[in-house]
């Protein structure tokens, strides 16, 4: 079981449910986790307002409602799910999981978009994790920003926001780009209790495959495989 933990202040569930739906078509059985403090997930899988849970949504599962990590493990440990080949777990409250969690994942990433807020909201957030028992010189993340419509933001400015933060990074950051496509199908998406991906553009499709690569044993042409199996209208 691979266990991912995607943090930051910054909406993420379109990308999240991109990404359980291609590693669902790769075979894998996936649990979302939505840890959102609006129940982003529930809303869009058609879910809103029932109990907490866990839904089957596009070939993968999604928790929702569970008020804190902890209360959907006790269900886990109690319920006659199989087991899950991976957790993603969307977490924008610090005290959404404990803190051991944060050394036990197999990655951590942090999301974040351009926004002055969103990138000061992470830094704070950042800080007060460091000082949490979680916190240790293994624990490092991978980088994310999402809805990049015009890559003009130099990596050095980004740092120099979170030059504060006792926070090692892995990698070079990527960039998921944004355009009206991307716009038009998230709305469509959540309107319809649907999941498209198709229409997706392939920058776009490329980078969510190149983070999945980066994150898992997948290789490039599984990848591509799976991008074509979602995009089936069946699928």
């Amino acid at each position: 079981m691979k266990t991912w933990i995607f943090a930051g202040v910054s909406e993420k569930n379109d990308f999240l449910l991109y990404m359980a739906k291609v590693l669902s078509c790769s075979g894998y059985r996936v649990l979302l986790v939505d840890g959102t403090l609006q129940h982003n997930y529930a809303h869009h899988i058609g879910a809103a307002g029932q109990d907490q849970g866990i839904y089957e949504f596009s070939g993968f599962d999604v928790a929702c409602y569970f008020r804190h990590g902890e209360d959907l493990m006790t269900w886990m440990n109690h319920s006659e799910e199989e087991a899950y080949d991976y957790w993603l777990w969307d977490v924008e409250c610090l005290d959404y999981i404990l803190d051991h969690r944060w050394k036990e994942a197999d990655a951590c990433v942090w999301c974040s978009s351009f926004s002055l807020t969103n990138l000061l909201s992470d830094q704070r957030w950042l800080n007060e994790l460091s000082r949490s028992s979680a916190w240790s010189s293994e624990i490092a993340f991978h980088q994310l920003y999402l809805n990049v419509i015009e890559d003009r933001t130099a990596d050095s400015y980004i740092t120099s926001i979170m030059s504060q933060v006792s926070v090692h990074w892995l990698a070079d950051p990527i960039r998921i780009p944004w355009d009206e496509t991307a716009a038009a199908l998230k709305i469509d998406n959540e309107h319809t209790s649907r999941l498209r991906i198709k229409p997706l553009s392939r920058r776009y499709k490329r980078a969510l495959a190149q983070f999945i690569q980066r994150l898992s044993d997948m290789e490039d042409h599984h990848i591509h495989k799976a991008f074509k199996q979602a995009g089936r209208r069946r699928a």
